[in-house]
Parts: structure tokens; C-alpha cells; sequence
């Protein structure tokens, strides 16, 4: 809850104002094909001019501000991180940053969608089948919240790996000092048992 004083009222509008922030996803590129388990996530959520309020020091986007912005790969829910401390999240920033690291991806194509719900503070009649009371209180009568979604998909797919790209861990053959000593014997072996075969069927033809 939010008090505000009469002495500093706020002239809350009778509409609210329906200007959506914008998404612009980086990375992943669209309809683009990777060899790496792991995706780097990169996206730019840019606020609206009109959410800006000069006359208000203490919060400039009173009147309308970001609710939450969540990541969605193939329907399951990722964490997004922002690049900003939560002393500057709430002072106006037009262009707002996330990302994250996408790991051990599964081969196959894959659906990344991002969402920015916000919502948009005004005082008046129901606007477009909305009237939501918000959680600010106001001198001069009920405020309600105008909810606003926009979201971006983007298509990716992480290709199955090869064996050019497999780490593949063969282990050399060690030769023992007993390995050295039982090798000749047996070459010898295979050698002697050979040519008693080749004797053997010398004598069987001579016959």
C-alpha cells in the first residue's frame, strides 16, 4: 500500500495511458542453428516517452511502470537477470536490460518467449472492460490499474552434436615391463604353431 499526502496531491488521469514498452531480443537470433548446449540470452525491454512524468520527482513513470518481465523456454518458466542494482530499477530507465545463459540445451528446435506485463494507473470510468482498484490510495477517490501485456518469440535450434565436435577420450596403449616380456613369447608361439601347419601339410601332400 501507498499513502499519498494531500498536501502533494497527484492528478491521477481519467484514462489510462496505453503506450506498451517494446521488446527487442538479441540473442537468440530468430530461425538461426547452434552447435553449443549453451545459448546466451540477451533482450532490451525500452519504456515509452509517455510514461515519463517530469513533475514527478520522487517516481517519473508514477502513472504507469513494469509489473514483471519473464522468460519462457518451450512453455517452462527460466531466471532472468538484470543488469542494474535495485537502487536504480526504480528511477526511470528507458532502456532496461535482461539475460541469462541457456544450459545444456537439448538438441532439437526450441521456442524462447519473452513478456513484459505492466500496468497503467488512472482515476475515472471503466477503460476497455477494465476496472481493477489498485493498491494506492487517493485522497480524491479509487485508483485502478490498466493491464498491459506485450510479448517476442524467437525460434532456435541447437543441432545434434558430431563426432568432429565430441570430445572423444581414447587411451593410448601402455606397454608393462610384463607386457614386454609376454608379447615375444606369443609371437613366437603363433609363429611355431604356423609352421608345424605348413610341415604338416607339406608331408600330407608329398604322400
Amino acid at each position: 500500500m501507498v499513502e499519498l499526502a494531500i498536501a502533494n496531491p497527484v492528478f491521477w488521469p481519467s484514462t489510462p495511458i496505453t503506450d506498451k514498452p517494446t521488446i527487442v531480443i538479441e540473442r537468440p537470433t530468430n530461425n538461426t542453428a547452434y552447435n553449443d548446449t549453451a545459448v546466451y540470452v540477451s533482450l532490451t525491454v525500452t519504456l515509452p516517452d509517455s510514461w515519463k512524468r517530469e513533475d514527478l520527482i520522487t517516481i517519473p513513470s508514477y502513472y504507469t511502470r513494469v509489473d514483471s518481465v519473464n522468460a519462457y523456454l518451450d512453455g517452462k518458466s527460466i531466471t532472468l537477470a538484470e543488469n542494474y542494482t535495485d537502487f536504480i530499477k526504480h528511477n526511470w530507465i528507458k532502456n532496461q536490460s535482461y539475460f541469462c545463459v541457456l544450459n545444456q540445451t537439448a538438441p532439437g528446435q526450441h521456442m524462447l518467449n519473452l513478456t513484459v506485463a505492466s500496468l497503467s494507473y488512472y482515476r475515472g470510468p471503466a477503460y476497455n472492460g477494465s476496472h481493477i482498484p489498485s493498491d494506492w490510495i487517493s485522497s480524491s477517490g479509487t485508483v485502478y490499474q490498466y493491464p498491459m501485456v506485450v510479448f517476442e518469440e524467437v525460434y532456435f535450434t541447437i543441432e545434434q552434436p558430431t563426432l568432429e565436435n565430441q570430445d572423444i577420450n581414447v587411451q593410448p596403449a601402455i606397454l608393462e615391463p610384463a607386457n614386454l616380456i609376454i608379447l615375444p613369447i606369443t609371437i613366437l608361439a603363433i609363429v611355431l604353431v604356423v609352421s608345424v601347419l605348413l610341415h604338416r601339410s607339406r608331408n600330407l601332400s608329398s604322400q
